[in-house]
């Protein structure tokens, strides 16, 4: 049976620890886990009402 899990975080480093407890603790092997990143917009340029910061996950 497939399941699919979507989770946000804030930072990368979250995101690392959660894949790290599905592949260790959980057996869930790590081909089976993907991560994907939200585009940053290029430095130094900021759209009305953006914040800065990480852009999350």
């Amino acid at each position: 049976m497939t399941r699919t899990i979507t989770a946000m975080f804030s930072a990368r480093a979250a995101a690392d620890r959660a894949v790290n407890e599905l592949t260790r603790e959980l057996g869930i092997g790590s081909g089976q886990v993907q991560v994907y990143a939200a585009e940053a917009a290029p430095t130094g340029a900021t759209t009305a009402g953006a914040t800065t910061g990480d852009t999350g996950l």
